[in-house]
């Protein structure tokens, strides 16, 4: 260890450049410090095991009384606390080697942003690229939580069959019937759906038409489990 003229202590080092200069490890299980305007700055380095994940890492920061932490977790990433400790908690959010996000889950998997529960924007977009440059296109709000799905399909003698798909039938409410939307695409006395049950709905011709119409459909189904959700009160937050 040196003390240079000037005051600076260098450990590993005969020249630090700053007040404090290590060059190796440093143990401390413990540290506190100080910012310019005084606040006080405390946390403790940690190892911990939680969920089957190990942790390494900083915890119970203490900001003048607000707790959070930051580790490098075991499965890959950095993981941030609030309130809590790595050894004593789940993140809060996650950032996996490959720079995924996670809110409210340690796995986002190859999505870019994974959150596990609900979020508030005040507009969602997705672009597309074109002959004329990259434009946003705009999601489409409801006032309530429907899933839809479309497709077309034609006539035989006045009458077809159309099954939902296997998929989009389990995702849609088995207590609220969904609603089954007609547009032809060819000349006919009409079209109706004559019957509607879980896995199919039957299409025909007004009038007892006999022809062989084309036409598309779309289908729309409350999302399970969310039947009764309709224009909830946004919560009252210091954002305005």
């Amino acid at each position: 260890m040196v003390i240079t003229d000037s005051g600076n202590v260098g450990i590993g080092t005969t020249v630090p450049g700053t007040s404090l200069e290590v060059n190796g490890k440093v143990k401390a299980p413990y540290f506190i410090t100080s910012s310019i305007d005084g606040d006080t700055f405390t946390g403790t380095w940690t190892t911990g095991y939680n969920n089957a994940v190990h942790y390494y890492g900083l915890s119970d920061f203490n900001v003048d009384g607000t707790n959070f932490g930051v580790a490098l977790s075991g499965y890959g990433g950095l993981a941030f606390y609030t309130g809590y400790n790595a050894s004593a908690s789940a993140p809060d959010v996650v950032i996996n080697t490959s720079g995924n996000v996670g809110i409210g889950t340690t796995d986002p998997g190859s999505y870019k942003l994974y959150v596990n529960g609900s979020f508030y924007a005040t507009s969602k977009s997705s672009s597309a690229k074109t002959s004329k440059g990259e434009y946003l296109f705009y999601s489409e709000e409801s006032t309530e939580h429907w899933f839809s799905d479309f497709g077309s399909s034609k006539l035989l003698n006045g009458e077809i069959k159309i099954y939902l798909d296997p998929i989009f039938q389990e995702s849609i409410s088995d207590k609220n019937p969904y609603v089954v939307i007609l547009s032809p695409t060819s000349e006919c006395n009409g079209l109706y759906v004559a019957e509607k049950n879980k896995d199919s709905f039957l299409v025909k011709e007004l009038n007892n038409g006999q022809s062989n119409a084309t036409f598309d459909y779309k289908i729309v189904g409350k999302r399970r489990g969310y039947e009764d959700i309709r224009l909830e009160k946004m919560e009252e937050t210091t954002e305005k």
